[in-house]
């Protein structure tokens, strides 16, 4: 947890290299087989009456691929913009408001955030959750939709059943 007082104007850098257990419980935290490698190189610093975090995650982990469901590594290398602000903030205003106007070209708003400060560890779970592929694929994994054939119905291993008499 980064405090918001704590964090200087002038920044301060973190380097955030999980271990072992911390790994595995991350990994079933966001659903994935494995979290083999999770690096974070962070600098903090004042912005508004809240914070801003800057830096890069990168990552390695272990996802079933959803056509032939083999284990393969995916390999993350997100850059990182987060601005967060006190819940109470006259900034946090802006981001709750009713109707939100999206400009991909501009930084997202600040994210309100209750407490005393922003959770490390919370904020690096999310964006890694969120660069994960939503649909993810084995490299070469390629979907080949079953031949139309005629026979081709729910009562078509019924009808072989019934044309072969050793089976029974």
């Amino acid at each position: 947890m980064i405090g918001w007082r704590e964090a200087p104007a002038a920044g301060l850098e973190i380097v955030v290299s999980p271990r072992g257990s911390d790994l595995a419980a991350l990994a079933a935290e966001i659903g994935v087989e494995e979290v083999i490698s999770l690096e974070a190189s962070l600098l903090i610093r004042r912005w508004l009456d809240g914070m801003e975090l800057t830096g890069e995650l990168r990552a390695v982990v272990t996802r079933i691929c959803g056509i032939s469901l083999d284990a393969f590594d995916e390999t993350i290398d997100e850059p990182l913009l987060l601005r967060f602000v006190p819940a109470g903030s006259p900034h946090a205003a802006a981001a709750q408001a009713r109707e939100i106007i999206v400009d991909p070209g501009e930084p997202d708003p600040p994210e309100p955030v209750a407490g005393d400060g922003v959770d490390l560890a919370a904020v690096l779970t999310e964006q890694l959750a969120l660069a994960l592929d939503p649909f993810p694929r084995k490299p070469g994994a390629r979907f080949e939709a079953p031949g139309t054939e005629k026979e081709f119905s729910p009562f078509a291993a019924l009808a072989r059943l019934k044309d072969d008499p050793t089976k029974s």
